[in-house]
């Protein structure tokens, strides 16, 4: 039975406020422990820096004169600039990550409480909250994605209540957060192509038996869906084969190789099962590809709104790199909100691909199935809600939620008294090589390039770490540096901890 929109909104704000809560704090706990599992927060941190200043988004920790925007089509990434200048740390993005990834769980739920129940709604937009993808977006902190998850989940939700243009306006801008996602545009279009398509068929349909015929928001939806398909494709195209290469220093689009959909479908057309074998192997692809249908609840697969995980799990499985077919990383942020609607929208109609999606428009018990009402539709409620929350529990100790329940994590980092030295020793605008430790905390005061970028000019300050996997124990920091850039000499100035700053002397 469907809930009141009104306690629909208490129960998703409760959630919504609460997942926030959850996300910030884990955010907060990374930042005081020192995690650091990539180099791709000190990324956007000097990209935000930089718009902070109202300057290109040069990225040295990528290579000399870098401009980020040749990397990954971004945009959008412009909005963290006055964020930055109040706040400069690199704190400041995850909290900003904390807090979109918290947003997207608020239409989304309340959908799903309005459609299905109080209690039914609940527990999907748990299993959203706390669905792998999120978790793992927070895992691996920031990256550009976060600001798509809720322009999907908002999105999708008006996609699924009969209001196309609300729908449009939500998921247009999503080829500003990364060029692929395009593609992702383009296949909800074309989902409200077809779904008006049914709809103008079933209003033909009536008015050849005498009932009124259809009004207009068929037709409108059908135009704006044909809009977003071009819109997507389109995007796609220019920012892949225009606008990154513009801005790459090398004039070329660096994942050309590994996201070649033009051979995928080639190939596809011309040895489907050998293609497909090799999409979805090695095994590692399969449990992600399980996790994500279990998302959706297994019935959820059947709502054609699942079609918008197909671009994304494209160029990821077709693609040599392990961290794509993965999902401990953060790509699959990006398919939970549509996982979780395309749930709503099968557990809400028997017949996702024969109901247009406008039979969704209004709650009510008309448009609206009462499900608990038939015994075999409350089993398959039962059935889909329990594997959403599965695939919820499954990969729960590895990802970071479980992390707040274990009081060691709520301790700083033993060794951030002496990060706090190591950073606060180097100068206010030195030029400063460090590796992956302390990369990001450094930007705010420095002007930061990583160890292992090519074509590294000798710095005025180096930082190491000797407690990263990457470094030798019995080589000090000054005898690296040396070794490193020949005819340079440089001093210990502090050693703390295991972490250790020299300085060039000539």
């Amino acid at each position: 039975m469907s809930t009141a929109p009104r306690a629909a909104t208490r129960i998703a704000l409760a959630l919504t406020l609460t997942a926030g809560l959850a996300y910030v704090l884990i955010a907060v706990l990374q930042w005081r422990r020192l995690e650091v599992p990539s180099w791709d927060l000190a990324i956007f941190t000097q990209l935000a820096k930089a718009y902070a200043n109202l300057e290109a988004p040069i990225v040295a920790i990528k290579g000399p004169g870098f401009n980020l925007l040749g990397d990954h089509f971004h945009p959008i990434l412009v909005v963290l600039g006055p964020l930055y200048r109040l706040w400069p740390s690199g704190l400041t993005l995850l909290v900003v990550q904390a807090l979109l990834l918290g947003i997207s769980v608020w239409p989304l739920t309340r959908l799903a409480v309005e459609r299905l129940g109080r209690g039914p709604g609940l527990l999907i937009g748990v299993s959203y909250a706390g669905s792998f993808g999120l978790q793992a977006a927070l895992r691996s902190q920031f990256h550009e994605i976060a600001f798509a998850v809720p322009l999907l989940a908002f999105g999708l939700v008006a996609l699924l209540r009969g209001r196309p243009l609300a729908a449009a306006a939500w998921l247009a801008p999503l080829v500003l957060v990364k060029e692929d996602l395009g593609l992702t545009v383009a296949v909800l279009g074309a989902v409200m192509v077809w779904q008006a398509r049914r709809a103008l068929q079933d209003g033909a349909a009536a008015a050849a038996g005498g009932a009124a015929p259809v009004a207009g928001p068929p037709a409108v939806a059908r135009r704006i869906g044909w809009g977003l398909v071009a819109w997507g494709i389109g995007a796609t195209v220019v920012s892949t084969q225009v606008l990154l290469p513009a801005f790459n220093p090398q004039g070329q689009w660096d994942y050309q190789d590994q996201a070649s959909l033009t051979e995928l479908f080639t190939s596809a057309v011309t040895a489907p099962l050998t293609t497909l074998t090799e999409l979805l192997g090695p095994g590692e692809k399969i449990v992600t590809l399980l996790l994500i249908i279990g998302v959706a609840g297994v019935v959820g697969a059947r709502s054609p709104l699942f079609l918008a995980v197909v671009p994304t799990l494209a160029w990821r499985f077709a693609g040599d790199v392990p961290f794509y077919w993965t999902w401990l990383w953060h790509y699959d942020a990006v398919l939970m909100p549509i996982a979780t609607a395309a749930l709503i929208h099968a557990l809400s109609t028997p017949h996702p691909w024969g109901s247009p999606l406008s039979a969704l428009a209004s709650p009510g018990p008309k448009a609206v199935p009462r499900l608990q009402a038939a015994p075999a539709a409350t089993r398959r409620k039962l059935l889909a809600i329990t594997a959403a929350l599965l695939a919820v529990a499954l990969p729960a100790p590895q990802l970071p939620v479980a992390s707040l329940f274990h009081p060691a994590n709520w301790q700083e980092s033993p060794r951030a008294a002496a990060a706090g030295d190591v950073i606060h020793a180097v100068p206010e605008g030195a030029d400063v090589l460090s590796d992956l430790s302390l990369l990001a905390y450094l930007i705010p005061r420095a002007e930061v390039r990583w160890i292992g970028t090519a074509g590294t000019a000798p710095p005025e300050y180096v930082v190491r770490d000797r407690h990263a996997s990457d470094w030798e124990p019995t080589q000090d920091v000054t005898t690296w540096a040396h070794d490193q850039f020949p005819g340079t000499r440089y001093e210990l100035l502090l050693a703390r901890d295991g972490y250790e700053l020299a300085r060039r002397l000539d």
